[in-house]
């Protein structure tokens, strides 16, 4: 039975009665329940989110009025947004309800920023879990996404987790609670409503033993099984690093490829989760399946997109997971000009005379040809330079093949270009285009250090 206690004892494992915090309450049943016991436990009051998602014309804004008056009521900060859910979905070719998801956890997150707050409350349940649960299951989820909603992730707190429906309906019966009803629920156009309207009814009624409790069980199950593969690839992760730097993590390609399937999932979601400084805590069931067959059978200098901005890079004997924003943009530099391209500097000068330099990182190179503007930047596919001593150009790729240059470092070399030709290779090779010669008139210094091993 859901009671003031019992809601106590489980907020009081994460917060204090004196931390700030929001509430999203829609106006149901379950989030007014929430709110009213949230009210009484906080002794700083919290305050109040809700999010119109404008599906059901006058009722939706029923709904934010009612929450509105509330607040109002009880002198609780109230934030509220409207947000064009189907335009949304449209445009990104989503379903409603994952549309609808991602503008109301956009909301949730500016205010918790905005306001800094401790945690936010949501009013999930125990009927939420369960018909979460079948719902991963029909659309083919994978076995560690079928654990349920956690009652922490984040910042987000769902301390109704562990009571059911009916327990939250009678505790807003027996206290005089009044809530909106939303006529969506009873519509069967929504696979979730299909699961709870008549899926989960159906199971009760015809199979004995059939319970919410079992399943519940089950999730149990799941969790205990995804955190122990979590844990493993945890122990097991140092045995297949190489190095980490900002933006990129090698590892060992033999070693790495010699683990048990699921432990190579986890590798990876802690991989993106560093890179990305975001907790990736699933793949998509598709993704996974393509980068396992990429890992095992990658060939040599191939690379492919784990998620968004992280990408993997197969080399010979290893196995590099890069962020995209570590490849620097393209950068101007100006005669006389020192600028740092990443952790390396490369700077420019005028000077009358050329002398010969054994240091790989220090060139003459005639600027009689020169534009005025410099640029700084990484490869690009499809580059071509005449590298110094040859009179045909050559591929750039072709060219760090031969000095076995390995794909995914293509990127941190520097290139010095005027207009469309490269000029420097930094630290490798100038171009014949742009070598002193008896006539030249001007002369340029170009001159570069990697930061790293200074």
């Amino acid at each position: 039975m859901l009671t003031q206690e019992k809601f106590n004892q489980t907020c009081l494992k994460i917060v204090s009665p004196n931390d700030f915090c929001g509430i999203a309450v829609s106006g149901g049943a379950d989030s007014v329940t929430l709110l009213s016991l949230a009210n009484i436990f906080f002794t700083q009051k919290p305050c109040v989110i809700h999010v119109n998602h404008l599906l059901r014309g006058e009722e939706s804004n029923q709904d934010e009025i009612f929450v509105r008056e509330i607040c109002e009521k009880l002198e609780l900060k109230f934030f509220s947004k409207k947000c064009e859910v189907l335009a949304f979905a449209e445009k990104n070719k989503l379903g409603i309800e994952e549309a609808a998801r991602i503008l109301r956890y956009e909301f949730l997150n500016e205010i918790w920023q905005k306001e800094n707050l401790k945690m936010i409350f949501t009013a999930h349940h125990k009927n939420d879990n369960v018909e979460t649960f079948f719902l991963k299951f029909l659309i083919g989820s994978s076995f560690e996404n079928l654990k349920g909603i956690p009652q922490k992730r984040g910042f987000f707190f769902r301390p109704l987790l562990d009571f059911s429906k009916n327990e939250i309906l009678d505790f807003a019966e027996k206290n005089g609670l009044s809530f909106r009803k939303d006529s969506s629920n009873d519509q069967n156009n929504f696979l979730r409503n299909k699961i709870r309207n008549e899926i989960l009814p159906f199971l009760e009624e015809k199979i004995p033993n059939f319970s919410n409790e079992i399943l519940l069980n089950h999730l149990k199950n799941f969790e205990e099984s995804d955190d122990f593969f979590e844990k493993e690839a945890q122990n097991e992760i140092s045995k297949v690093l190489i190095s980490k730097t900002e933006g990129k993590i090698i590892v060992d390609r033999s070693l790495f490829v010699c683990y048990f399937e699921k432990i190579l999932v986890k590798f990876m979601e802690i991989f993106v989760s560093e890179l990305s400084s975001k907790k990736i805590n699933h793949l998509q069931v598709s993704t996974k399946k393509d980068l396992l067959f990429f890992l095992k059978t990658a060939k040599t200098g191939s690379s492919k997109k784990i998620v968004d901005k992280i990408l993997v890079f197969a080399n010979r004997n290893t196995l590099e997971f890069i962020h995209s924003d570590f490849f620097e943009p393209e950068r101007e530099i100006k005669t006389g000009e020192k600028i740092r391209w990443k952790n390396k500097e490369i700077s420019v000068c005028r000077v009358d005379f050329s002398e010969f330099s054994s240091d790989k990182n220090i060139e003459f190179v005639s600027a009689d040809n020169l534009n005025e503007k410099l640029t700084v930047r990484s490869y690009q596919k499809g580059d071509k330079f005449f590298p110094l001593g040859m009179k045909n150009a050559k591929k750039l790729s072709d060219f760090f093949i031969d000095l076995k240059i390995p794909k995914s470092e293509k990127a941190e070399i520097p290139l010095l270009v005027s207009g469309n030709e490269i000029v420097w290779i930094c630290g490798f090779r100038i171009s014949e285009k742009f070598k002193v010669l008896p006539e030249t008139k001007k002369i340029m210094k170009l001159e570069f250090k990697d930061l790293k091993e200074s």
